[in-house]
């Protein structure tokens, strides 16, 4: 049912109103009254409501005028205007802010009957337009997460919606609470972050966080009294200076993500790592370099990245805690790339994080894994289906191909096979794609002597300039840099 608000001075008008019409034979529900503009005011600021009958002229606050507040507050309804005056400037006015009609007293039945039909198919519209809106910014915001955008495209979005990121920092946030606490949406746009949404693929609520660090800290303090969170609840990513870089501050959740699973799947008390804290507590850590050296897959860049970042903590004499939470992100970064790492080495390793003790103790689970890697002893072990499509890409990469495709072949869902394939592989379809065309094309940059264009063509990619852009995209610099620096020497890790 749709909810009406009935406002006029005049009792007798509301209650003629009332009774003029079966409001709910047209899908409508007289929910409450208001005797002036102010008294509609200040309900339908507590109140949604679908649609306003409101008169003119009225003591305290006119019709025309509570309409403007609202607007200016931002408060959505669609209206129908009375009067008892056929009066050329009030007419004027209300077709200004867009009434559905101008209705003359004493209201013609046949009149109201014929504007309420109108005005459901002006709500059904809006409702579409509004699930429209969402599978929009649903869309925008998981491309971006996994790095499956045009970022003109995604800016051009962010304009259009006027949300302002060129200024900011960035960083994803995962909420711990279901699909139906759908206040916390309404919570996060009205303390202006509105790049929220529910993500199916990690059953979270998902936020891309516009500001820096500092006041991350202090917003995310307010967020969990606000809305009695835990901080447990909270899971929270690398803070990046570059939109581009958002899939690697998502990625860098996941990996928290993975740790809290961990600690909760093994019934420890998790109470000294704290997401916002452990980032917190080293500021100069970044894990932007050392995900970019992961798909480079050379040997000893990937070590000098990690040695980077072990440098930082031995320099800040970090706490146990900060530095099994760090050795587990590094950690989570290896398995999520390299699919030489079984499930059981992964869950061998995580038992020895978090019983470290210190740094010493630490860090041979990294060099560990490293070995585990370049050894290629283990193997992910997949549903059947997931490998059918990973064996699908590695024959066909240099094809077109498709999720919606594959799908086809192997009799699936695609949205379903999307989500398990995602679930299993802790990649997008997408992103699993490009990432094995940029492996390939890495062997053929070092191994042979096939100029940028035939690396592109033989890869899969429609063109060589959105083979280049691709490539520096995942590894950070252009097909030729990587040819001229590891043509003599490229060592990769796998």
């Amino acid at each position: 049912m749709y909810r009406v608000l009935l406002v006029d001075d005049e009792y007798m008008i509301v209650n003629g109103l009332k009774k003029l019409i079966s409001w709910q034979e047209f899908g409508f529900e007289v929910v409450g009254t208001a005797a002036n503009g102010q008294e509609a005011l200040d309900y339908v600021r507590k109140n949604p409501i679908d649609l306003v009958v409101v008169d003119v002229n009225m003591p305290v606050l006119s019709g025309i005028d509570f309409v403007a507040k609202a607007r200016e507050e931002g408060i959505p309804f669609r209206f129908i205007m009375l009067s008892g005056y056929q009066e050329f400037q009030y007419v004027k006015d209300t077709l200004k802010l867009g009434t559905e009609n101008y209705l003359l007293k004493p209201v013609n039945k046949s009149e109201m009957v014929e504007t309420l039909q109108m005005v459901i198919k002006a709500l059904k519209q809006d409702e579409q337009d509004e699930r429209d809106q969402g599978y929009l910014a649903e869309y925008f915001m998981l491309s971006w997460i996994h790095g499956d955008i045009i970022y003109s495209d995604l800016s051009t979005y962010l304009i259009e919606n006027k949300i302002d990121v060129l200024k900011e920092n960035y960083t994803v946030i995962f909420i711990k609470r279901g699909p139906e606490e759908t206040q916390i949406q309404d919570y996060l746009v009205a303390e202006s972050q509105p790049l929220v949404h529910y993500a199916l693929e990690i059953d979270m609520w998902l936020l891309i966080y516009l500001g820096d660090k500092i006041p991350l800290k202090v917003f995310t303090q307010k967020m969990k009294e606000d809305l009695h969170l835990e901080d447990a609840d909270l899971v929270v990513g690398e803070t990046v200076a570059d939109m581009k870089d958002v899939p690697s501050s998502y990625d860098s959740a996941l990996g928290s993500s993975r740790l809290h699973e961990f600690y909760d799947f093994n019934d420890m008390k998790n109470a000294g790592v704290g997401d916002v804290d452990a980032r917190g507590a080293l500021p100069s850590i970044s894990f932007v370099e050392f995900n970019k050296a992961l798909s480079l897959r050379d040997f000893e860049t990937i070590q000098g990245e990690i040695e980077v970042i072990f440098a930082k903590l031995r320099a800040a004499a970090a706490r146990p805690d900060y530095t099994r939470h760090i050795i587990f992100l590094i950690f989570i970064d290896l398995y999520r790339q390299f699919e030489g790492l079984s499930e059981e080495f992964y869950q061998n390793q995580a038992e020895k994080i978090t019983s470290g003790l210190n740094f010493e103790e630490l860090e041979p689970v990294i060099w560990d894994t490293i070995e585990e890697i370049r050894s290629s002893k283990g193997r992910r072990m997949y549903s059947q289906h997931v490998q059918d499509v990973i064996e699908i890409v590695q024959e066909e990469y240099h094809l077109a191909l498709s999720l919606k495709e594959i799908a086809g072949r192997i009799h699936m869902n695609t949205m379903y096979l999307g989500q398990l394939f995602k679930k299993e592989t802790n990649k997008s379809f997408s992103q699993y794609l490009h990432q094995y065309r940029i492996k390939q094309a890495q062997s053929f940059l070092v191994d042979t002597a096939m100029t940028i264009s035939e690396v592109a063509e033989r890869t899969g990619y429609t063109s060589a300039g959105y083979f280049y852009k691709s490539f520096k995209k995942i590894c950070g610099i252009s097909p030729k840099e990587f040819r001229e620096e590891y043509q003599a020497n490229f060592d990769p890790i796998e």
